[in-house]
């Protein structure tokens, strides 16, 4: 296998030492490798020549800069067609558009691309945020770029979903993390102890490196530790700024500016820590020799460090370019050497088991392979969502993607870009949309571009069979159908249909019309309660023969439900959940308004009543006890540290967020809404016994009648007092046996196959 490595060098950084890492390991697997050394100026391509040279790469080196331009490109495209290279990798944008541009001029190579970052004044003014938009030259570029890539991936998940999101690319990319190997372990002798404790910051001198941030945070704590400073290792454009802004604020002789070393390794290892302020990063190349020296780190919360540093184990993930939380962490490492050693330690095993150069090398040449050798896939299978953010459905497309694709060639195609998950390699994720509109009606205009695209991608991809989750993508998954002979499509209800679309209003009689006329096209309908069934056959008139039960998998929990008697002296209140009219989460602050105990109530969600609920909040002096979380990627953590879980709504499907709760082992309060909640907690699962005044108890938990507030504040005042002990329980098994993911893909697969 013959691959040319190209990409603009200036100096030795990031990517240059990931060529340096990875290209001997590649070697050793039989890949034959030359480097295309593209340049501005030579000089600085000296040093990367030789090591290249060293390792018996042959280099080829081109002038890019100003007229050199045109002529390089002729000479570019003479020296492919006589290489015949089995792929060119790409790496940055200088050649990524370079071989883009070649490939336009009819030449067409395998051409792959790995993505080590974005736009230096795209992150200064937005971190690497995948919401916010900059349409600059550089958008352009890559946009153009990667019209003529073959394949693209990126070195982390931030850099992948902004691709993703931004549109240079309909696909979620690939990532292929960087992977670090430290030769021997550096010790240190007593006699480099004796040096001045130190905290420790690598990297280029630039703004956007956060550097005047970690000063401040210093700051706020430098007279508490008078025998430690700050050694400040790189160069850059603005180290003239950041020499005078220490000198400001009274740092000038607690930070250390030592210029550009190469060889990094014996700082780190002498360092107390190593902090990285930076505003976001393609990946993070340091934190894994910080954490192979076993030495912990200190970074905000902003891509890409947050996928590397797990908060509380190897380090600490700051607020966002908050000061404070970042003094506040340091103070943590200063004070406590016996914390510093217990994070190390792990970041040295975290380093080994995830981002070894092992990993790296081999997740690099399987790519390799399927692009030369076109390896043999599994069957393809699409799944249709509207994206991967937010509520039960998703979460229950992604938990079925995760597990289908040990036997499938998996296709996630969703309508919106947003996506909250770390994506796998195994699973490929689509956006059939450039647009994302609110109104229904133009939603539903849209159907027929985006079923299109559908169309497009599943001939491509060649997904016979599509399973599809709510309404809309529903339609679209129905008509793909009927467009692609042999197409199969399941589709998946995952909402009660009769109360979600009232016949009242346009939109709504709209939707009950193409349910009730597509619906019967569709090949399988799944539906996740037995009320949803109930409903789409004596409402909507579809057969029971077409339709089965498909529950919300789950990944159960290793130990068995336990629920404390008492967690807390004020009881502890959980809602999760979309801050709308159906989640009715104003039910609950008005019965919280009249209670007589303390209590804590955490709100996790967002959405158009905020600004509603929180005035009601403030105008019934609740603010000290009511707190907005806004969304939660992961709201475990507040799962475990609640006493009791409520849900006010109107109508669900098969509301995933109770299933959580159960599993967390939180005491239950919800309504006894159409569909769900009493499939969960009425053990005899009697659907047709609704509550229209009162409550009931059952062992799992509490059901209430709809916006039957009396009832609500009766459970409430009782799960006070009582705050009951419950057991493992049958329901609890037979619960546990319905949604274990295992089982319910078993059954899916059947239905599939």
């Amino acid at each position: 296998m013959k691959v040319l490595f190209s990409q603009k060098i200036s100096g030795i950084s990031g990517s240059e030492r990931y060529f340096i890492n990875i290209i001997p390991e590649l070697q050793k697997r039989g890949v034959e490798i030359e480097f295309l050394v593209l340049y501005t100026e030579l000089s600085l391509t000296i040093d990367f020549v030789e090591i290249m040279n060293s390792f018996g790469v042959k280099t080829k080196l081109i002038p890019i800069h100003g007229f050199y331009l045109f002529s390089s490109i002729t000479k570019i495209l003479s020296f492919l067609k006589l290489s015949k290279f089995d792929i060119i990798h790409s790496h940055l944008i200088h050649s990524d558009v370079i071989m883009a541009f070649i490939s336009f001029l009819g030449f067409k190579p395998k051409l792959l691309s790995t993505k080590h970052g974005y736009d230096e004044v795209f992150i200064k003014k937005h971190s690497l945020l995948p919401n916010k938009k900059l349409f600059n030259l550089y958008f352009f570029a890559a946009w153009f770029a990667e019209r003529f890539i073959d394949q693209s991936f990126t070195v982390s998940h931030g850099l992948s979903q902004l691709y993703f999101n931004l549109g240079i690319t309909n696909y979620y990319p690939k990532v292929i993390w960087h992977g670090f190997k430290l030769d021997r372990d550096y010790l240190i002798t007593s006699e480099e102890e004796k040096e001045a404790p130190y905290i420790l910051v690598l990297g280029r001198l630039e703004i956007f490196k956060g550097h005047k941030m970690l000063f401040d945070a210093f700051k706020l704590l430098s007279d508490e530790y008078p025998d430690v400073h700050i050694k400040v290792v790189g160069d850059g454009s603005a180290k003239d700024e950041f020499i005078r802004y220490a000198a400001e604020i009274g740092l000038e002789k607690r930070v250390e500016f030592t210029g550009f070393i190469s060889n990094v390794n014996e700082q780190i290892a002498k360092s107390l820590f190593l902090a990285s302020p930076s505003k976001g990063e393609g990946f993070g190349l340091i934190i894994l020799e910080a954490f192979a020296h076993k030495k912990p780190v200190i970074s905000f919360d902003v891509p890409a460090f947050n996928e590397i540093i797990e908060h509380g184990k190897n380090g600490f993930l700051a607020d966002a370019f908050e000061v404070g939380s970042f003094s506040k962490y340091m103070a943590i490492l200063l004070s406590d050497s016996t914390k510093r050693v217990e994070l190390g330690n792990y970041g040295k095993l975290f380093l080994e088991e995830k981002f070894s150069l092992e990993i790296c090398i081999d997740q690099t040449f399987a790519c390799y392979q399927n692009i030369v050798e076109k390896a043999v896939r599994k069957k393809p299978l699409g799944i249709l969502t509207l994206s991967l953010y937010g509520g039960g459905a998703e979460k229950v497309a992604f938990q079925s993607a995760l597990e289908l694709s040990d036997f499938y060639d998996v296709h996630v195609f969703v309508l919106t870009k947003k996506i909250q998950f770390q994506i796998p390699n195994s699973v490929s994720v689509w956006c059939l949309s450039r647009f994302n509109f609110s109104s229904k009606i133009l939603k539903s205009l849209y159907l027929f571009p985006q079923s299109m695209s559908l169309y497009r991608l599943s001939k491509r991809l060649k997904t016979k069979t599509v399973l599809s989750l709510l309404n809309r993508p529903n339609y679209l998954n129905i008509i793909n159908g009927v467009l692609i002979p042999g197409q199969k499509a399941i589709i998946s209800e995952r909402t009660y249909t009769n109360v979600e679309f009232p016949k009242l209003g346009i939109s709504n009689r709209t939707s009950r019309f193409l349910v009730t006329v597509l619906y019967p096209l569709a090949d399988k309908i799944l539906v996740n309660s037995k009320k949803n069934l109930e409903s789409l056959n004596e409402d909507f008139l579809i057969e029971k023969d077409k339709m089965d039960l498909f529950y919300n998998p789950f990944n159960m929990p290793n130990k068995p439900i336990d629920k404390q008697v008492k967690r807390s002296e004020i009881l502890k209140i959980l809602s999760v959940g979309r801050l709308d009219e159906n989640k009715n989460v104003i039910l609950l602050l008005k019965v919280l308004a009249k209670v007589d105990f303390s209590f804590e109530l955490k709100i996790l969600g967002s959405g158009p009543l905020e600004k509603k609920l929180k005035a009601f909040v403030l105008a019934n002096n609740l603010e000290d006890r009511v707190f907005f979380k806004g969304f939660v990627v992961d709201p475990t953590p507040y799962f475990r540290n609640s006493d009791v879980f409520v849900l006010c709504s109107k109508h669900e499907g098969y509301p995933n967020v109770l299933l959580e709760s159960v599993f967390s082992g939180l005491e239950v309060v919800s309504s006894d809404c159409f569909s769900g909640p009493r499939e969960m907690i009425d053990p005899n699962e009697q659907i047709e016994n609704q509550l229209h005044k009162g409550w009931e108890k059952h062992d799992l938990g509490y059901l209430y009648a709809f916006d039957d507030s009396d009832a609500l504040l009766e459970i409430l005042n009782q799960v006070e007092s009582e705050r009951r002990k419950v057991k493992s329980t049958d329901q609890i098994l037979k619960l546990q046996n319905r949604h274990d993911v295992k089982n319910v893909v078993k059954n899916l697969r059947l239905i599939i196959d």
